[in-house]
């Protein structure tokens, strides 16, 4: 089951009276579609804002979760102290800015900044669908009501630090659950340090490296992480 987050793909787009896009919501409602839909035990695949957003989910449901997919992605507070820390920071407060959220909302500046890690993928494995993947991110988010959810991510990489810290506090509920750690190590977000960060949490995990891919390691090596996700 893959699912679009209210603001994003073909999910409906709320107005921002109706609905915060926070991620602390996206977990919310994500856990309102995973008990309608699937009652019993579940396994969890999560990358970039699918960390804090999925896992959160889980960790309210620790007890039905059978393994963990993670990779390329965090599930706590931004560090300060770290260059990683800073970096997200960086990168939160320049998006925040009212020009970039401008920009966000009435040119799609993130989606088309985006664009190039999100089709790597497809360049490689499906050259021949290249330009419906384009035109698929772009045409879900056709105007700036509907960017509203993309508008918001940035703000909250620090905006949402008690949340963070709370899940942080809470990974001792999944620690020990099945893990697969997949690492794209060409990303230039998520780092190294990112991965030995899990490796610290994680008590029950096999780490799957992949060096020739980037942040969307699963559309860099769809093959690969398939058959590892196969071997269990």
């Amino acid at each position: 089951i893959a699912v679009d987050y209210p603001g994003f793909g073909m999910s409906e787009k709320p107005a921002p009276d109706k609905y915060d896009y926070f991620p602390e919501s996206h977990a919310r409602i994500l856990g309102q579609v995973v008990d309608a839909l699937v009652p019993g035990n579940f396994s969890i695949f999560v990358q970039d804002w699918g960390g804090p957003t999925g896992l959160g989910m889980a960790m309210e449901r620790a007890d039905r979760v059978e393994r963990m997919y993670i990779g390329n992605t965090w599930a706590w507070a931004a560090d300060l102290n770290t260059e990683q820390g800073k970096g997200m920071k960086a990168f939160s407060d320049n998006m925040s800015e009212e020009k970039n959220q401008k920009k966000i909302l009435e040119k799609n500046l993130f989606v088309r900044m985006s664009m190039g890690m999100l089709t790597q993928g497809y360049k490689q494995h499906g050259p021949e669908v290249v330009k419906q993947v384009q035109a698929a991110y772009q045409n879900q988010v056709p105007d700036a009501a509907s960017r509203l959810g993309i508008a918001t991510f940035p703000k909250r990489i620090i905006a949402s630090t008690p949340w963070l810290k709370e899940l942080d506090q809470k990974m001792s509920r999944l620690a020990d659950k099945p893990t697969i750690l997949f690492w794209g190590e060409q990303d230039p977000l998520f780092g190294p340090g990112v991965r030995k960060e899990w490796e610290s949490r994680l008590s029950d995990y096999r780490y799957v490296p992949l060096p020739e891919a980037k942040h969307f390691f699963q559309q860099d090596e769809p093959e690969r992480s398939v058959s590892e996700m196969l071997k269990g």
